[in-house]
């Protein structure tokens, strides 16, 4: 891989990588717990990416309810647009996607750059 990890194929990729998996899971958490709110878990299957992206978007959708979201999305440096455009037409299944792939991203960038 070179440069930052993009797309959901790339991302599946990384994350079949099992310390690759547990680190990007451990920055949500990390993120996740910043908000008060609950860790999230993932079973080892070859779906790895679609089912993270089913259980965080229910996450934020809780996050939406209790209006916790935009400080998650701080926390995960997302792009304002994407989110408000996310936020608005509460596509939550692509602003888990969005997510996955910043804290993705953050991980790769530690892995290869510290």
């Amino acid at each position: 891989m070179s440069g930052l990890i993009q797309t959901r194929l790339e991302i599946q990729r990384a994350l079949n990588k099992e310390k690759f998996r547990r680190d990007t899971v451990a920055q949500i958490n990390k993120d996740l717990n910043e908000t008060g709110s609950l860790f999230i878990e993932i079973d080892k299957s070859d779906l790895v990416l679609d089912n993270l992206i089913n259980e965080l978007s229910i996450y934020i959708a809780r996050l939406a309810a209790s209006e916790k979201l935009s400080q998650f999305i701080y926390r995960v440096d997302l792009r304002e647009d994407d989110y408000k455009e996310n936020l608005i037409s509460q596509n939550w299944t692509e602003l888990a996607f969005l997510v996955i792939r910043r804290e993705a991203q953050k991980v790769y960038m530690r892995n290869h750059f510290f």
